[in-house]
């Protein structure tokens, strides 16, 4: 994996970046002098130009940085960053072998990049870029979802991408990672992460949804639009009368999961509601079996749980005695490890069914997501199903 030397504008912003390295296996610090470990807060968005450049070069001077070195800059994600400033200073002490790439998204947050304007929620901004002695040149939104961006990217030394989604954000690094070095990148922090996480291995993640609610078919929605999260809805009244339904719903799913690396089990009722009347301690029962039937073929790596009785049913299914290394992202929405059973020390998230915003469910996925691919070498489920070193 290519070196990365974060680098901070504003300190909660640099922050967040570094709570992110840490989940994935790195140093979850962030300092206040170069040379330290973690990421690095310059406190330089408010300052005066000159100042801006003195902190910048200083930091690169510093710290070691290599031909292969990508020296990310944090930015802030509501256009407030002086970002053509941040690239000149850089560029400047990088060399003139040196190129930027700046992708101003976030999708958790809300925040987009496309038609040349910031997305901000309801409300678009203009995000022109001035670099004194290069013309950043952009690579619209239809390119960046092409198979061949690769080629399609310019030659331009400062390169702006559109991008509304994390696979945005991830195809953007797939490409990212291959340039010659050393590189600046210009982002939030979405992907700095992206190209963190290229140099872990990919794992894949059951969802296993019991809620209805108006709410979680949102979250639902927003894990298919961002993540790229494929559903199957799973026939709660046909599989609770028919045995060979729960083992033909247990093959789609391992299906899905050899060509998706997320899949979602959804509930649903032959009445075509969206909805089941039958007893919530069955249905339970059954979302527990299908999990542990799925999880026992050695290919999920992590598992995403949503609704309090569900959970419990899947951990009951998988013979875990309790879970451990909790950690909180959102009010009643945690992850850790299960403990004991069939999946011990398996990463697993949980939330609420009634619990969050139309995000929390993509921010926990990409926390399943980072702690799985972080795991020790052997400790991937899905490394046993494939015979991965």
């Amino acid at each position: 994996m290519r070196p990365i030397l974060c680098l901070a504008d504003d300190l909660t912003g640099g922050a967040s970046l570094a709570a992110g390295v840490g989940a994935m296996g790195g140093p979850a610090r962030i300092g206040f002098t170069p040379g330290s470990a973690g990421a690095l807060d310059l406190g330089m968005r408010d300052l005066p130009a000159e100042q801006i450049r003195g902190r910048i070069t200083n930091a690169l001077t510093r710290q070691p940085v290599g031909e292969d070195t990508i020296v990310a800059l944090r930015i802030d994600s509501g256009g407030l960053s002086p970002v053509g400033l941040y690239l000149e200073a850089a560029l400047d002490a990088l060399g003139t072998g040196a190129r930027a790439c700046v992708m101003p998204v976030h999708p958790g947050a809300g925040r987009g990049y496309a038609g040349g304007a910031l997305r901000l929620g309801e409300q678009r901004l203009g995000f022109d870029l001035c670099v004194r002695g290069a013309t950043p040149e952009v690579v619209p939104l239809e390119h960046v979802r092409s198979p061949d961006l690769g080629r399609r990217l310019p030659a331009a030394r400062v390169v702006m991408f559109e991008g509304i989604t994390q696979r945005d954000v991830m195809r953007v690094a797939a490409v990212v990672q291959t340039l010659p070095g050393p590189v600046v990148i210009a982002d939030p922090g979405p992907l700095t992460l992206a190209l963190l996480r290229f140099g872990l291995p990919p794992v894949r993640l059951l969802a296993i949804v019991g809620s209805t609610s108006g709410l979680t078919r949102n979250q639902v929605t927003a894990s298919q639009d961002l993540l790229g999260l494929e559903a199957v809805h799973l026939d709660v009244d046909a599989a609770l009368d028919d045995g060979g339904a729960v083992s033909a719903a247990v093959d789609e799913i391992v299906g899905r999961l050899r060509m998706n690396p997320i899949v979602g089990v959804i509930t649903s009722s032959s009445e075509g509601t969206g909805a089941t009347t039958r007893e919530g301690e069955d249905v339970s029962r059954l979302l527990g079996a299908v999990g542990a039937a799925v999880v026992g073929t050695g290919i999920v790596d992590a598992l995403y749980l949503s609704g309090g009785h569900v959970a419990k049913a899947v951990c009951d299914a998988l013979g875990a005695t309790g879970l451990t290394d909790l950690r909180e992202t959102d009010v009643l929405a945690s992850y850790g490890r299960l403990e004991g059973g069939i999946a011990s020390g398996m990463p697993v998230a949980l939330k609420g069914g009634g619990i969050g915003d139309g995000s929390t469910m993509v921010r926990l996925l990409e926390r399943l997501d980072w702690l799985a691919a972080s795991a020790p070498e052997g400790r991937r489920n899905s490394d046993a199903a494939e015979g991965r070193p």
